[in-house]
């Protein structure tokens, strides 16, 4: 019995036993063609509202969605306006892995694509010694300063030009959201502001948000 004899159910069953992988294979590389013209040349890219990298902490891509939707809506943003989370964590020992992250996160940081950096204090005091951050009287008037180191929020770090101790992180040990993350729970986690100062208005909502208690 030749092909062409078969019923069309024995066709469509012979077709499929010994052409399977090729069918599978061409219908996956269409839908990854079809993302990718999506990604390219359709989908508009969301407008950075405010970048924010969590640095040292392993939030999953899911929750990372998920805050970042969190944020949005308490920022009441407009479609097509987002802020952008990014997360920076490696558990390996490995030392080439650790350098892929930290070669990973100068990128972002030099692009300037971040306002804030959010890690624990020795990250924080770091930050400032490779100027990547810049002392949040950039960015709070004194009063504001003063007012959470009476409350004991404020870290403070030498000046990598002058030596000079300055305000350079706030602690978000009581944010909401942080702990609706199950973020830094072994930690004390604080934030600091990237120099970036075109951006001040839509970084200090953002920051009014994470601070909420």
């Amino acid at each position: 019995m030749t092909f062409k004899d078969l019923s069309k159910k024995k066709k469509l069953e012979y077709i499929w036993d010994y052409y399977k992988l090729h069918i599978i294979g061409t219908i996956l590389a269409v839908l990854a063609l079809s993302s990718l013209i999506y990604t390219m040349f359709i989908r508009i890219p969301d407008t950075n509202f405010c970048g924010v990298a969590i640095y040292g902490q392993f939030l999953s891509a899911l929750n990372t969605d998920k805050m970042t939707a969190d944020l949005n809506k308490e920022l009441n943003l407009p479609e097509h306006t987002s802020v952008q989370l990014q997360n920076f964590y490696s558990d390996s020992t490995d030392v080439m892995v650790e350098a892929d992250l930290n070669q990973k996160f100068n990128t972002y940081v030099y692009a300037l694509e971040f306002h804030l950096l959010l890690s624990n204090a020795e990250n924080t005091k770091n930050f400032t010694q490779v100027e990547y951050t810049t002392p949040i009287t950039d960015y709070l008037s004194d009063e504001k300063v003063n007012e959470l180191r009476k409350k004991g929020l404020v870290l403070d770090a030498k000046d990598p030009e002058t030596g000079e101790l300055k305000p350079y992180g706030i602690s978000l040990k009581n944010s909401k959201i942080l702990k609706k993350y199950n973020l830094f729970q072994n930690d004390t986690p604080y934030i600091s502001f990237v120099p970036i100062v075109d951006n001040t208005e839509n970084t200090l909502k953002t920051l009014d948000i994470l601070m909420e208690e």
